[in-house]
């Protein structure tokens, strides 16, 4: 059929207006919903997106994408979208709370997104104590953040909901962090994290958090993976320096150390309930104090753990409580005979002689064992992970005597002639160093295939035609 014909057929102004907007819609609105799109931030200003949802990340300022206006864009686009994060101090500055929009306060997150930073010692997002730095929303959003340093989230002088300083996950919604560094946020439950969602955390550090109440680290209620991970120097004001756990987690080459907790639990709380699995894998779980001389630094336990190559050891006051009931899988190691370990290639009451938390290498501090530490070749090969917490093969012949056998605890010894040179298996850039170097590459527009335009040129054609026949 020819065009001219085609309009022929259509006599009556309501077709027209019908057809007009139709067009419009699939020309300029769909393509945007249904494309995953990248924006760059360009700027380090805190300041709103001008339109969101029109596919454009920009505050009106030039060609200025901030990481907020960013967020907003990706919200109201749905769907799922990457943003990338220079390297910069992202300070938020729009003081307001209690609204999920990403208009003021926190950095709220309501669809799939990548937030990649450029290092978690160069992109620095700063929540500046106005509130907490990233709120996870909506039952299936999936949220991932990698490469950044989150710090400087207070929820302590808010309103409402005041847990979560830096990251806040909702129920149904998952956050996957990787080479990440939370530290100095502030909250009444978990200072650094509060997850009631699903929450995987790899090769990242958590550090100098405060939970006024319960959980320094994390307050964990749902389910929890963390991996090649170290939470240090986390406090708490009740229980659970290091982490409060109370629902599924899976902690493997994790490293609690230098956490405190006025009432117990210094390094870790765990009061999941009865029949939720939590297990400990080549964990190390020490130097966690009690501040106020209850007898339990380290893990205080009211129902189930299950411990495989941990070492648990070194803490103030005792390193477990047995209120609940540590079901171990062998090879583990406690400083102080607390712990119940009772199977035969266990290490009750036994020095792990553990070096200080410090950087041995890998994306995070971890406790090197010391040449004659009897945690050396003293794990199970059997479920032993393929690294240390560092990336460095396991299992090596620590002792020497020709038997490559996993280490007890989060670090692996070398075997002699390796020189530090293990392999190291890890991903992401991490560590610091540089000074504020932010792009201010222009936004690009995301690419419209050219045929999405011509049902608006058809439209607009045939507008064109009956303004005439009325002249």
């Amino acid at each position: 059929m020819k065009i001219d014909s085609f309009f022929k057929r259509i006599n009556r102004t309501s077709d027209m207006y019908l057809f007009l907007w139709v067009s419009i819609f699939l020309a300029v609105i769909w393509p945007h919903q249904a494309m995953a799109l990248i924006f760059t931030v360009t700027s380090t200003a805190d300041t709103v997106d001008i339109f969101p949802g029109d596919g454009f990340c920009t505050t009106g300022a030039g060609v200025d994408c901030t990481l907020r206006a960013a967020l907003q864009e990706a919200n109201a686009l749905g769907g799922a979208h990457t943003i990338n994060v220079p390297a910069g101090n992202y300070a938020l500055t729009r003081v307001g709370t209690n609204e999920d929009a990403a208009s003021t306060g926190d950095l709220d997150v309501t669809t799939d997104v990548i937030i990649a930073g450029a290092g978690n010692g160069n992109t620095i997002i700063n929540g500046n104590g106005i509130d907490r730095v990233f709120d996870i929303i909506g039952a299936g959003t999936a949220v991932t953040i990698t490469d950044v340093m989150i710090q400087n989230g207070n929820l302590t002088m808010a309103a409402g909901n005041q847990n979560g300083g830096g990251i806040f996950v909702t129920i149904g919604a998952t956050l996957t962090m990787s080479d990440v560094t939370l530290t100095g946020n502030t909250a009444v439950d978990g200072g650094g994290i509060l997850n009631n969602g699903t929450l995987n955390v790899t090769r990242s550090s958590l550090s100098s958090n405060t939970a006024t109440d319960n959980g320094g680290g994390i307050f964990n209620n749902l389910t929890m993976t963390l991996t090649e991970s170290t939470l240090d120097g986390n406090s708490a004001g009740i229980r659970g320096g290091g982490l409060t756990q109370q629902g599924n987690a899976a902690l493997t080459n994790l490293t609690i150390s230098g956490n405190t907790a006025a009432a117990g639990g210094g390094g870790m709380d765990n009061t999941a309930a009865a029949g939720v699995p939590v297990v400990l894998l080549n964990c190390t779980i020490a130097d966690n104090i009690d501040t106020n001389g209850s007898p339990v630094g380290g893990i205080l336990n009211n129902q189930t753990i299950n411990l495989q190559n941990t070492i648990i050891a070194d803490n103030t006051g005792r390193d477990c409580s047995l209120s609940g009931t540590f079901l171990t899988d062998d090879n583990n190691l406690d400083s102080d005979g607390t712990c119940g370990l009772s199977d035969p290639n266990d290490l009750p009451n036994t020095n792990p002689r553990l070096g200080n938390l410090a950087d041995n290498g890998g994306p995070t501090e971890t406790q090197a064992l010391s040449d004659n530490s009897p945690a050396i070749d003293a794990g199970s090969n059997t479920n032993c992970p393929a690294t240390d917490q560092r990336g460095i093969a396991r299992p090596q012949d620590g002792d020497n005597d020709s038997n490559a056998i996993c280490d007890i605890g989060a670090y692996e010894v070398e075997a002699a002639g390796g020189g530090g040179g293990g392999e190291v298996i890890f991903g992401g850039s991490s560590g610091g160093g540089g000074g504020i170097a932010c792009s201010l590459t222009p936004q690009a527009r995301p690419s419209v295939p050219i045929y999405f335009f011509i049902p608006l040129i058809l439209g607009l054609r045939m507008l064109f035609r009956k303004l005439v026949e009325k002249i």
